[in-house]
């Protein structure tokens, strides 16, 4: 089962109170007019548990029955339950109550009365999905109109979350990209359990993160600790060519000759096999660089 079923069978598991709210984002999102035998709303979804749900909130809301049909698609791996709602006058409330009546000479949707939280509820279960964390954090939901993407897209809005809106063929898409706000989405339609394993993805995620950054710090702390050790061999081994580590200072020829010893160790670790600090360590360092670079033009000529 996809990390997006089980967040909505979660959802229509978790008890919520039937809402008129919560049917006007179902309408929105998975719902459609049936002419054939009178006016009817009909939604369609994969899940069984949303099919159980549309039919007790339509119950609740207008005290009627509606039909439940399944339609098996050889193409698909699941089957889709319908819920026909047939009653003229209940159909006729639902679709002017979502702006959706194409009847009426005015049928725009009028949002004053609607639960907000209910109304995302119902627009997730109805076409909404989420990307498995473990690969990447996206929330969308499709909507057939502008109007009621925008509408969504404000509602997500109030609540802090950062939606925006793309199109996909014909339809507006819905969107949330954020890790942190998907969490409260989900917290917000009452997918508590999904939320847990979300953000035990996430700190796992984070944890691995930090890891590979350490372990990338110190390969390049490393690759450059090595560079360097090879550079500085390279000027000692050009002085002892042309005039002998004897002829280098007592301090300079000391840590000439510990480099050579020493290959790998960083300045850290030459201060304290010289017993002396990390900065005249590179202070010494770099005055041998100077003297290499003096005898270089010798070493081209010969």
């Amino acid at each position: 089962m996809s990390f997006s079923r089980n967040i909505k069978e979660e959802i229509c598991a978790g008890g919520m109170r039937p809402s008129l709210s919560e049917l006007i984002g179902l309408t929105h999102t998975c719902a459609g007019i049936g002419l054939a035998g009178g006016v009817s709303v009909v939604y369609s979804t994969e899940s069984a548990a949303l099919a159980r749900r549309i039919f007790k909130i339509i119950k609740a809301v207008y005290g009627c029955t509606t039909e439940l049909s399944v339609r098996e698609d050889g193409l698909k791996k699941n089957d889709t339950y319908v819920v026909r709602l047939t009653d003229r006058n209940s159909a006729m409330a639902i679709l002017d109550a979502a702006g959706m009546n194409i009847f009426a000479e005015d049928g725009a949707f009028d949002a004053k009365n609607i639960e907000e939280s209910d109304y995302i509820r119902g627009a997730f279960l109805g076409s909404g999905s989420v990307t498995d964390p473990k690969k990447n954090y996206h929330l969308e939901i499709l909507l057939s109109k502008k109007e009621f993407s925008e509408y969504l897209s404000n509602v997500l809005n109030r609540f802090n979350l950062t939606a925006k809106i793309s199109m996909r063929r014909e339809a507006f898409v819905v969107y949330i990209k954020d890790a942190k706000e998907i969490v409260e989405f989900l917290t917000l339609a009452g997918a508590h359990t999904a939320v847990l394993e979300m953000e035990n993805v996430r700190i796992i995620k984070n944890i691995r993160n930090n890891v590979n950054r350490a372990i990338n710090c110190e390969s390049a702390n490393i690759d450059k600790t090595v560079r360097a050790s090879m550079r500085q061999i390279r000027d000692i081994q050009l002085i002892e060519a042309q005039m002998g580590l004897d002829a280098l200072p007592e301090n300079l020829r000391e840590i000439a000759q510990l480099r050579l010893e020493y290959p790998d160790a960083s300045p850290r670790e030459l201060s304290e096999l010289a017993d002396t600090s990390k900065s005249s360590v590179n202070h010494r360092i770099r005055k041998i660089a100077q003297m290499a670079d003096e005898l270089r033009p010798n070493e081209q000529i010969k």
